[in-house]
């Protein structure tokens, strides 16, 4: 009885690793996705697209570009993307991008969900800015102010941040040493140049800059994953960490006292943020 059951499962066995073979086989007999483009909709969104070429299954993936420089140089970007799998189709919208920011789109063909796919090139877009968007409340940035000509150079000093800081937006079990603090501008440089300040001169672009209103300690962790993005745009630690009423309360009540300061503009999804947010204070 033991023998046989070894047999049974020795073929059991040998017959999945066929099919799984034989799944990977087929796989390949799909050719490579071809004139894939990438493109901003008017809603804010990315429609990927590309040619019918009868494939089952298609899977569009993406990535950051910082993200694509560092999985290509170390050779497993497939293990670095994001990806969606997609019927017999001809495009897939993706939903949520951080705007304003680079990235990387692929797509491949396969039969199956789970399965390989044949993969085509890799295309690329700036995902559509903030500077964009046009409101019937009048909010959003003037056209004339774009990410595209932010350039940090002419925004002045940048404030060194006092080693020995209590770092802002952290959390108590944190560990962090006196190299891991810096300096952030809480509304951002270039966001400050896309909601109105591309025209500033540079004597008021500097005293932005180092305006202690809007500077705050942090870890360098907390200041990458922030980046430029405004409180609706949130992602990574910075979600993280902003993610109690009272954190939220803080962060929105400096974010709208530095634009309303400046008369910065705000998006109709930021300040519908930090109304709400704003809503959680005592």
């Amino acid at each position: 009885m033991s023998r046989t059951l070894k047999i049974a499962g020795t073929i059991t066995l040998l017959l999945l690793l066929a099919a799984f073979a034989l799944a990977a086989a087929n796989a390949e007999t799909y050719p490579q996705p071809t004139n894939v483009t990438a493109e901003n909709t008017t809603d804010g969104y990315v429609l990927v697209s590309w040619a019918d070429d009868a494939a089952p299954v298609h899977r569009v993936g993406w990535t950051h570009d910082a993200d694509f420089r560092a999985a290509e140089a170390a050779g497993d970007w497939l293990e670095a993307f994001h990806f969606a799998d997609s019927k017999r189709d001809t495009d897939y919208t993706i939903k949520y991008l951080p705007r304003g920011q680079k990235y990387w789109f692929i797509v491949g063909a396969t039969n199956e969900r789970f399965t390989g796919a044949t993969y085509g090139e890799w295309t690329s877009i700036t995902t559509a800015d903030d500077s964009t968007t046009d409101s019937e409340s009048g909010q959003g940035t003037a056209a004339s102010c774009s990410g595209d000509d932010y350039d940090r150079d002419e925004w002045g000093d940048h404030p060194a941040a006092d080693p020995n800081a209590t770092p802002r937006w952290t959390k108590p079990s944190d560990n962090v040493s006196a190299r891991d603090i810096t300096q952030d501008h809480h509304v951002a440089l270039k966001d400050a140049h896309i909601s109105g300040g591309c025209d500033w001169s540079a004597t008021k672009k500097n005293g932005f800059s180092t305006d202690s209103e809007n500077l705050n300690p942090t870890t360098r962790s907390f200041n990458s994953s922030k980046a430029h993005r405004t409180p609706d745009q949130l992602t990574g630690i910075a979600e993280g960490i902003i993610d109690t009423g009272g954190e939220k309360c803080d962060y929105a009540t400096q974010h709208d006292e530095v634009k309303d300061k400046y008369d910065l503009t705000l998006t109709e999804a930021e300040e519908a943020t930090v109304d709400e947010w704003l809503a959680l204070c005592p």
